[in-house]
């Protein structure tokens, strides 16, 4: 067993293409089950992730039509439905027809996003700010979300490891680790400040 979970380590080490999935699998298999920080950059170079970005501040620049932000907490669950049909991202936004699974969430599951979907595809992005030196904002962009795989048997997921190779494991398989001790959930996060003018937005 101990030698299996070398071998293991070893490949997730190897991969290169998304490091911060590799990070956290890499955790899950630990059973440490303690919080983690990823890079936001796994997100940032989205671009389902940079559209969502845009329409938020937009949100925020007509929040500041009469001089100041009236609301500071922004979040992809204030956005109206988008699909990216080149990359083939969505962001579900809140409508009526819309899963309350997916409510407000932004999706990246598809091959466009080889970084970003092993890692999260599928999450809410968060906004706090605050309007600095008069005309600048201060913004920090947040993803808080938890490493946990589905005990239904109609999911799974892709581990991409060495020379591009690709492991894919059923969703309740993974879950069934942490039954027998093999591995643990665990709370992750990751956030970036940007100090931005709405006037060269």
């Amino acid at each position: 067993k101990g030698r299996a979970r070398k071998e293991i380590d070893r490949e997730i080490a190897r991969k290169e293409n998304a490091p911060e999935a590799a990070r956290l699998l890499k955790h899950y298999l630990s059973c440490r089950g303690s919080k983690i920080r990823i890079n936001f950059g796994v997100y940032k170079n989205a671009r389902i992730v940079q559209i969502a970005m845009g329409q938020i501040k937009e949100l925020i620049m007509n929040d500041m039509k009469d001089g100041k932000l009236n609301k500071d907490n922004y979040s992809s669950g204030d956005l109206i439905a988008y699909k990216d049909d080149k990359n083939k991202g969505q962001i579900y936004g809140t409508g009526e027809n819309v899963e309350a699974c997916n409510k407000g969430r932004i999706q990246a599951d598809q091959e466009d996003y080889k970084r970003l979907k092993p890692a999260n595809h599928r999450f809410v992005l968060e906004s706090k700010s605050q309007v600095i030196n008069k005309n600048m904002i201060k913004t920090t962009w947040m993803v808080n979300d938890e490493f946990v795989f589905s005990e239904t048997k109609k999911f799974w997921s892709e581990f991409e490891v060495a020379n591009n190779k690709k492991v894919i494991v059923p969703d309740y398989l993974s879950k069934y680790l942490t039954k027998i001790g093999l591995a643990k959930e665990f709370p992750y996060f990751s956030k970036r400040t940007e100090i931005w003018n709405p006037s060269k937005t």
